[in-house]
């Protein structure tokens, strides 16, 4: 029943995937387990709100900036979407972007640099 509103359009190369997230009226990632949810990340940077997993490591990408849902729900990723393309859109754009800009290749060696202090008790 999707007909031509849904497409399949399997891997894209990096000017494809640019083209493809900046069309994008919303981006629906329900994930059941990521090790960072690098997708998302792309999709707020290039201004498509996101609609992704409550429950996991999405929840720490997104902050306010997306929507969350179950994986497992179809109704409540549904109910995500509708609210994500509709009178919100405008301002969960705004706000991905903005909460994109916050990670940055900087700010994770800090972090790691943070870790492997800890892990070694200050001492370098």
């Amino acid at each position: 029943r999707l007909g031509d509103r849904v497409h399949v359009t399997g891997r894209l190369d990096d000017d494809e995937l640019a083209a493809a997230y900046s069309g994008a009226r919303a981006f629906c990632f329900p994930s059941i387990w990521e090790g960072f949810g690098l997708p998302v990340l792309e999709a707020m940077a290039y201004g498509a709100p996101v609609v992704t997993s409550a429950g996991t490591c999405m929840a720490e990408v997104t902050g306010d900036a997306g929507l969350l849902a179950d994986p497992a729900s179809p109704r409540e990723i549904a109910d995500r979407l509708a609210e994500a393309v509709g009178p919100a859109h405008d301002e969960l754009a705004r706000a991905g972007r903005e909460r994109s800009r916050t990670f940055t290749w900087d700010a994770c060696a800090a972090a790691h640099t943070e870790v492997y202090h800890a892990l070694i008790g200050g001492a370098v």
